[in-house]
């Protein structure tokens, strides 16, 4: 069996078992334990598990390249309210921040006519602004992340410590009043949390499907933004957080 095939036949176990050891699949695949272990490593570095000591697991909330491609159709209405929302706060000129989020590609549909320097880790952004002169884009380095479609790890976070940013547009899995922005992630997580610090302005753009919720690796507090902008409206309880935590709420509700 050919490398490649045995590491994809081990993502499906993963996606169903969501755990795995590395005697398990050493037997099942008849290889010796160490070539387990360098392909569970090259699919820690894609993104798409984590190692734990004799084995491996996926987290609650791991998605797949189809998921990913359904959520990305999903609620398109949201995304482009949210998206057309971040437009108030982006004049030509900027040095702006877009993530690998699904909202990030409606923001570059909003984006593609202004004078703008983008930085970005997201395969899907670079794909979509390399078309347009106007935009100055610049890539972030690091693995690549099928899951994602993103590129991410520590050439991400040495290349991001190189730049400076008017402002940032980020996402996250999951967002909760007490435990702030959360990913199933890590490497994500950590560009993410990087971004906070190397940005201006920061707003987390989220749509419906994140709030309440919480995943496995911490992002930031909800004080490290500057604004949240979501496609529906929320309970009392989140404008009290905004105060609480001095950031803006938009909620765009209307349809465009």
């Amino acid at each position: 069996m050919l490398a490649i095939t045995r590491r994809n036949e081990i993502k499906d176990i993963l996606l169903t078992q969501k755990s795995i050891t590395v005697t398990e699949l050493s037997q099942q695949f008849e290889v010796t334990e160490e070539t387990i272990r360098r392909d569970l490593k090259l699919l820690e570095e894609n993104g798409f598990l984590t190692r734990t000591y004799g084995g491996a697991y996926i987290e609650e909330g791991s998605v797949t390249q189809l998921e990913e491609e359904l959520k990305q159709t999903s609620n398109l209405s949201g995304y482009q309210r949210i998206a057309k929302k971040c437009t108030q706060f982006i004049k030509n000129g900027d040095c702006i921040f877009l993530d690998s989020s699904n909202i990030s590609i409606s923001l570059c549909e909003q984006i593609q006519s202004m004078h703008l320097t983008v930085l970005t880790n997201s395969l899907k952004v670079i794909n979509y602004l390399c078309a347009f002169q106007n935009i100055r884009l610049v890539s972030l380095g690091g693995n690549y992340s099928p899951a994602y479609q993103c590129f991410c790890g520590r050439g991400a976070l040495t290349g991001l410590s190189n730049y400076h940013l008017d402002t940032a547009f980020l996402s996250c899995a999951s967002l909760d009043i007490v435990h702030g922005l959360t990913d199933t992630s890590e490497t994500t997580a950590q560009l993410r949390s990087a971004v906070l610090d190397h940005s201006k302005n920061t707003f987390l753009i989220a749509d419906s499907t994140k709030f309440d919720r919480t995943s496995f690796h911490t992002i930031g507090s909800l004080d490290k933004v500057d604004a949240v902008i979501t496609d529906i409206r929320l309970p009392e309880r989140w404008k009290q957080a905004s105060k609480d935590r001095q950031f803006q709420l938009f909620e765009c509700c209307e349809p465009i």
